[in-house]
């Protein structure tokens, strides 16, 4: 896999064919909102092709919620990123270097219109 990702008729290091992001948010109501989202890096290779760097999905979850406390609006967020822990490689294009993807992540947070 080295034909595209193309410099001046060369492979860039660790540029995967195929890579894309798919995400949905369903709102039952006024005040929620349910987010998912599921993001593919297609396989890919480093060193002028030497190692290879395998394929991955990674699966995210999240909810909102709108409120009001003491009459000033307030939305709460609650995301979990990568949600089945998994381990995977994130190959840098245009570099020989690899980063640990990141863990299950669990964030909340509060936006107050004020």
């Amino acid at each position: 896999k080295t034909d595209y990702g193309k410099n001046d008729g060369k492979g860039v290091s660790g540029t995967a064919e195929w890579s894309g992001t798919l995400g949905a948010i369903y709102r039952p109501d006024d005040k929620t909102s349910l987010i998912g989202r599921a993001t593919y890096l297609d396989s890919t290779t480093i060193q002028e092709g030497k190692f290879e760097v395998p394929s991955y999905v990674v699966f995210d979850l999240g909810a909102s919620y709108k409120t009001k406390l003491s009459n000033t609006p307030v939305t709460f967020e609650l995301m979990c990123y990568n949600v089945a822990g998994k381990d995977y490689w994130m190959p840098r294009a245009g570099s020989d270097t690899l980063g640990l993807g990141a863990p299950r992540t669990i964030t909340l947070s509060a936006t107050f219109d004020i």
